[in-house]
């Protein structure tokens, strides 16, 4: 018997040249990957891409750390001022109220300065007329009124003349209390 010669076939060429290009790939991937040989930077050159520079990393992450601190520094900021806003708002608020007071204690003395000219006004009239009376009738009328002190003030505006002819007139004692109060 004879042998029979086994035949060996043949690898299709197609075959040998897909697994040999798939082998060629995987080998350029993973020198890439482990940066063998410094492959990235080949590539990057080749392929005229952006080189990843380590320098520039640390740099982007000290930039970063700034624009946090400054970051961090406005809203510190923000709450000062919104602080600041809101004790500005709370004086603005006090200031007016004092206005209001102010303008209220206006009111107040431009009526009390309105009653004393007025008083005033009317001193000045009764001081007339007790000057032009007879110094008895006008004894007599101050001593009607109520107190001491608007005896004293009536005899005041008078002229000094007239006052010691009205005051000649009234009793001894009374004459003497009114003196005592105009001399204070």
């Amino acid at each position: 018997m004879r042998n029979p010669v086994v035949k060996k076939k043949k690898a299709p060429v197609s075959l040998v040249f897909s697994l040999t290009l798939v082998l060629i790939l995987i080998s350029a991937f993973l020198f890439i990957y482990f940066d063998l040989a410094g492959s990235k930077l080949l590539l990057a050159g080749i392929l005229q891409l952006p080189q990843e520079n380590p320098q520039e990393t640390v740099d982007f992450s000290s930039q970063l750390n700034d624009i946090e601190d400054k970051a961090a520094q406005i809203r510190l900021d923000e709450a000062n001022l919104a602080s600041r806003q809101a004790q500005l708002d709370k004086n603005e608020s006090d200031l007016k109220k004092r206005q209001q007071e102010l303008d209220r204690q206006e009111l107040v003395l431009a009526d009390e300065k309105k009653q004393l000219l007025d008083k005033s006004a009317s001193l000045k009239e009764t001081s007339a007329l007790l000057e032009a009376m007879d110094p008895a009738r006008a004894a007599e009328i101050i001593s009607q009124l109520t107190s001491q002190s608007e005896m004293a003030r009536v005899l005041g505006s008078v002229s000094s003349q007239a006052a010691a002819r009205i005051m000649e007139k009234l009793e001894t004692g009374l004459a003497t209390d009114i003196l005592r109060e105009m001399m204070g």
